[in-house]
């Protein structure tokens, strides 16, 4: 089996950068350099809030009676109403409040891959780090967990999404020619997918033999495998590498390596009757009294509880993110989206 090794952040992949942070004036300039980048912005960016830089623009030019209108390439600052994110792009509308040409009014400020932009906004620590993260970037990592009855691919980023399923071939009855087959159609979408690293686990002898017929075809794909022998198949075999730690011995940063083991945490803690707690009402009154020492919170709570958030960073306690996308995410949204590492026991 392949020894797991850490490996180096490859230089194609990009890295969001900060240009300025002035948190006296509240303001973070910024460069982001994909769509992960651009969605971490959609989770931040909110109504009140101030984004600007160079934007497109329709100008009216009058001559004499004749009025036209031209693009042009302006500076605005934008106060946001409303932000929207979808299939890679992200807009913030609201009012102008500030413009280098044209009339002030509603605009809808496109933030875009490679373009500077500024945010004017009251910023917390746990958003901040989430930038400083996002300026270490996540390779492609590609995950195959298979047996001769499945296979199942994922992607992992900044999150984990799934690709695409394969439905194998079990018992001897299906003969040998179908057994091929279909570990060539699994051949065949691992050596057409860009990624950095494949892990490739699974019980039983089938993800060997598989391996066997990668490194018969020849390539580099080979070279890119690292394998690991699980329990399971499917969602249930992704949570046990991620418990495992191997995305973490491939990756030096990985948040949803990071956010399942806390998680994972916070159960074996509740099981043993530790010091923690869960449910909205018990999590902010643990908050109140100071008692939090991390508060984990899910994406989707994010802005509903942006209060309690602040009361908690103001109390001393660390707060935590945990996407949704995951299933350590949906677990902790399933029990009301919010938990916390307490400093001392509290009674209910």
């Amino acid at each position: 089996m392949q020894k797991a090794e850490l490996f180096d952040i490859p230089k194609e992949v990009s890295p969001l950068r900060i240009l300025k942070k002035d948190l006296r004036h509240n303001t973070v300039v910024l460069v982001p350099e994909n769509p992960d980048d651009l969605w971490l912005i959609s989770e931040i960016v909110g109504k009140g809030d101030i984004v600007g830089g160079k934007t497109l623009r329709s100008i009216k030019i009058e001559r004499g009676d004749t009025h036209t209108s031209v693009r042009k390439s302006i500076f605005v600052r934008v106060s946001v109403e409303k932000v929207d994110f979808e299939e890679s792009q992200l807009r913030a509308s609201g009012r102008i409040i500030e413009c280098s040409e044209g009339e002030r009014g509603w605009h809808a400020f496109e933030i875009m891959p490679n373009e500077s932009v500024s945010i004017e906004r009251e910023w917390k620590k746990y958003e901040l780090q989430r930038l400083d993260d996002a300026k270490v970037k996540h390779p492609k990592v590609l995950i195959c967990v298979m047996d001769d009855g499945e296979a199942d691919f994922f992607v992992l980023t900044e999150k984990l999404q799934p690709l695409a399923s394969f439905r194998g071939v079990t018992g001897k009855t299906y003969g040998q020619e179908n057994r091929e087959k279909y570990y060539g159609e699994l051949v065949k979408y691992m050596q057409d997918k860009d990624c950095f690293r494949i892990i490739l686990a699974g019980p039983g002898f089938a993800k060997d033999d598989l391996m066997k017929l990668v490194k018969e075809t020849g390539g580099s794909l080979a070279s890119k495998i690292i394998m690991d022998g699980i329990a399971h198949t499917g969602e249930a075999g992704v949570r046990e590498l991620l418990r495992r730690g191997i995305v973490e011995k491939l990756v030096k940063s990985s948040a949803v390596a990071e956010q399942t083991r806390l998680v994972e945490k916070f159960f074996s803690e509740l099981a043993a009757d530790g010091k923690v707690m869960y449910g909205p009402k018990e999590v902010e009154n643990a908050v109140e009294m100071g008692a939090v020492s991390m508060l984990l919170v899910s994406d989707k709570l994010v802005r509903e509880k942006d209060s309690l958030l602040k009361t908690a960073e103001s109390r001393g306690a660390e707060v935590k993110i945990i996407y949704s996308n995951h299933e350590a995410g949906e677990r902790l949204l399933s029990m009301g989206g919010l938990a916390a590492f307490l400093r001392y026991k509290i009674g209910i």
